[in-house]
């Protein structure tokens, strides 16, 4: 605790205001959330926990039982929560726990890199702000990646292997270490590169295609699923082009604001079978 005092006294005092305000605008949203709709076991959620009290099954090669209708069997959530989940054994717990304290994480962390407003302009995307909410990998996934790019100036070789860990949770973390690896190509990172993301492949494999023929399936979905998955991929977008999402910060607050009301509302008419 006097530790984590120190570390709080040493931020100058525009952090703090940043922190205290980005604590308060979470717990409230937050709260809300939990009042309309409250974290559920949906289908990639039961898939971890099926993992998180079958550890041994995240070591074999994908198509077993427990991943026989989402098609992949990504470890790095399930072996994450284990170690938790073995002192208490509430899984939706232990997920939404760590899926605040991460997507409050990563949030902060993007500030310390970039600016205030491009961490609201990450806060706020409304796929990003629905999933900080519900027990899947996404939180942790966009922390370890934004959490790259902040050691990237200042070890290299650490910061490659913290994105290289990320493809342990998802098979995009792959994308993101080659994209970090690029920026500077040194020997011991490309083979951190090939080491890693060979290993991260053997539990995905041909699986992640048969994904993604199974969402391209699921049409009324679709445009969900796509905006979805470009979650993490407006972390390098957001750093390496930050004063063009400065300036237009207001912009794109408003898409924001009418991709939530508009394509957001879409995934729960569809959950409540409006649409299928």
């Amino acid at each position: 605790m006097k530790q984590i005092s120190k570390s709080f006294i040493k931020l100058t005092e525009k952090d703090k205001r940043i922190l205290i305000k980005l604590f308060v605008v979470k717990i409230l949203i937050f709260t809300l959330l939990l009042l309309v709709r409250p974290p559920t076991m949906i289908v990639d959620a039961q898939m971890y926990y099926d993992l998180t009290v079958n550890p041994a099954e995240t070591f074999k090669p994908p198509g077993t039982d427990i991943t026989k209708y989402t098609r992949i069997k990504p470890p790095g959530w399930a072996l994450f929560l284990y170690v938790f989940y073995s002192f208490y054994q509430n899984w939706l717990f232990w997920a939404v726990f760590f899926n605040f304290i991460f997507s409050f994480l990563a949030v902060y962390l993007l500030y310390k890199i970039t600016n205030e407003k491009i961490m609201w302009l990450f806060f706020f995307y409304p796929f990003f702000l629905y999933h900080s909410y519900f027990p899947l990998e996404t939180p942790i996934f966009c922390l370890l990646i934004i959490l790259s790019f902040y050691y990237f100036r200042k070890n290299k070789f650490i910061a490659n292997f913290i994105c290289n860990i990320s493809s342990f949770f998802r098979i995009e973390g792959v994308l993101f270490s080659l994209y970090l690896l690029c920026k500077k190509i040194e020997l011991k990172n490309l083979i951190l590169f090939m080491v890693i993301s060979s290993a991260a492949l053997y539990f995905y494999g041909i699986a992640w295609v048969l994904l993604y023929q199974y969402l391209i399936s699921t049409k009324p979905m679709l445009l969900y699923q796509s905006l979805r998955h470009i979650i993490p991929f407006l972390i390098p977008l957001f750093v390496d082009y930050k004063e063009f999402f400065t300036k237009h910060f207001r912009k794109i607050m408003i898409l924001w604001f009418v991709l939530g009301l508009t394509i957001g509302y879409f995934k729960v008419f569809y959950e409540w079978g409006v649409l299928s």
